[in-house]
């Protein structure tokens, strides 16, 4: 079974070669492709043994697309490792990359294409080489302000955009947002990622499934979970999700969590994992 084939994103026809052109050329100048650090050939696709991440139930590599003759990032989810709750959530996971994707939108890590094999699913996505947003302030401390005021700007747009698509991401904080750099190490882009907990929207839809990173959850947060579930996307839903991005903004001005000795931190943790 395949979930879809892969998406070629308008504009980038030309770039679209035939698997037997000189593709060879480009990826064998980068050390991760040679013959010794390859893992494995899936489809069009190299995949390096570069590991980017890891997770309880996949691992993400550095690839190669040998049709769009670039990189690109592959999670690699064991399949033995999901049960049927998880299955789903891989699948409307899916489902809504794919969807998001069609558009090509410059707010979100794009996906290329989905397969499969008897013991993994290949999850191939854009690989954005500036690393996350939580790396980014670490390293530099606090932002200040005239970058915080690109990034915040774009987190808000990446927001807006899968908002205006019905989708609803759960899991907003800094870790989620992925850098793109000019040659002058500007920040050009941040792209939303990981999108394991989103779901749908629409008028008839409530939820009640706990979700989300307890760090990223403000106190009046903790009061307004106890009246889901509520009509999606509503006053209280909305509330919640600006408080995220706004504790995204602390993060980046002052370079830590808002919530992080937080007297409610623990009233957050059983709310979102209950024993």
């Amino acid at each position: 079974m395949q979930y879809s084939t892969e998406v070629i994103v308008p504009g980038a026809i030309s770039a679209v070669m035939a698997t037997d052109s000189p593709n060879a050329e480009a990826h064998s100048a980068d050390e991760n492709f040679t013959l010794e650090n390859l893992d494995r050939e899936e489809g069009q696709f190299l995949i390096s043994k570069k590991v980017l991440g890891e997770g309880a139930t996949s691992v993400v590599k550095l690839a190669w697309s040998k049709r769009l003759n670039k990189k690109c990032a592959v999670k690699i989810v064991a399949k033995y490792k999901l049960n049927e709750k998880s299955h789903h959530r891989l699948r409307r996971e899916l489902e809504i990359l794919k969807f998001l994707s069609q558009s090509n939108s410059s707010t979100i890590c794009n996906l290329i294409e989905v397969t499969e094999s008897n013991q993994h699913y290949f999850i191939f996505l854009e690989f954005i080489e500036g690393g996350d947003l939580i790396s980014y302030i670490e390293s530099h401390g606090k932002v200040p302000e005239p970058v915080a005021i690109v990034i915040m700007k774009n987190v808000l747009l990446s927001i807006q955009f899968i908002h205006n698509n019905s989708v609803v991401h759960r899991d907003i904080k800094a870790e989620n947002f992925l850098l793109e750099f000019d040659e002058n190490r500007a920040i050009t882009a941040v792209k939303l990622t990981d999108f394991g907990l989103s779901d749908w929207v629409d008028p008839e839809k409530s939820f009640s499934t706990p979700c989300g990173s307890p760090n990223y959850t403000g106190t009046p947060c903790i009061a307004l979970l106890s009246l889901l579930p509520t009509h999606p996307i509503s006053p209280t839903q909305a509330r919640i999700a600006i408080e995220a991005v706004d504790d995204a903004r602390v993060f980046v001005r002052v370079a830590r969590s808002p919530h992080i000795a937080s007297t409610h931190l623990p009233t957050a943790i059983r709310f979102l994992y209950p024993p």
